[in-house]
């Protein structure tokens, strides 16, 4: 009997110990980088080493677990423009950050009727900004679209600050406008001979199918 309360307590402990201590260490850290002027590379190398009080296959269990939960169909719609190189590997980039598969791209062209997936969207608002359907129903586009990413993915929480600034939305958008209206020049696409992917007068000369870059 009194084996098998120590065998449940010992565990309850080290649940608890573990986020505490890593929390501690964390602010003794921070302590001493704003107290004592302790060389700023420490406070990038002594946080990391607090992941070491942390079972690897807990952090596992938990993203796997969040990957099958938005699986399930708690995921956000990214549409994109799959004839542009420029916006291929700008999703590429975002699936690598979205460690817990909350974000579905989906190449625009691929869906023969958008109305189908809100009544708000059209293939040329499409073809100019990247759009973010979330699970809600709520459609962005463009930088505000980018903003909500910084909201929904962890990887790029650093970021929600500084774009949620005030006039950040007036400055995003407009350098995202430029970015977006320019973007066959800032990337060659290889399935665009031309570079000119369904840009008006110049359509795309395919050498394969844009889903399968």
């Amino acid at each position: 009997m009194a084996g098998q309360t120590g065998g449940g307590i010992v565990p309850r402990l080290r649940a608890i110990a573990r986020p505490c201590g890593i929390t501690l260490g964390i602010a003794f850290q921070v302590m001493l980088w704003v107290t004592l002027h302790v060389p700023t590379i420490f406070l990038f190398l002594f946080p990391p080493m607090m992941l070491l009080f942390i079972a690897p296959e807990r952090i596992v269990e938990r993203i796997e677990a969040r990957q099958q939960r938005h699986a399930a169909g708690d995921r956000g719609l990214l549409l994109y423009d799959g004839n542009c190189g420029f916006c291929l590997e700008s999703v590429k980039r975002v699936r690598v950050l979205d460690v817990f598969g909350w974000v579905d791209p989906l190449n625009f062209h691929l869906q023969p009727d958008l109305t189908r997936l809100s009544p708000a969207l059209t293939p040329q608002r499409a073809r100019s900004e990247i759009i973010l359907i979330e699970p809600n129903g709520r459609v962005s586009g463009g930088f505000e679209a980018f903003q909500r990413l910084t909201r929904r993915l962890p990887s790029l929480w650093v970021l929600a600050p500084l774009v949620h600034l005030p006039g950040a939305g007036w400055i995003g958008g407009r350098v995202y406008r430029w970015v977006a209206e320019h973007r066959y020049l800032l990337h060659r696409n290889p399935i665009c001979v031309s570079n000119q992917c369904a840009v008006e007068g110049h359509p795309p000369e395919k050498e394969g199918d844009p889903s399968q870059n």
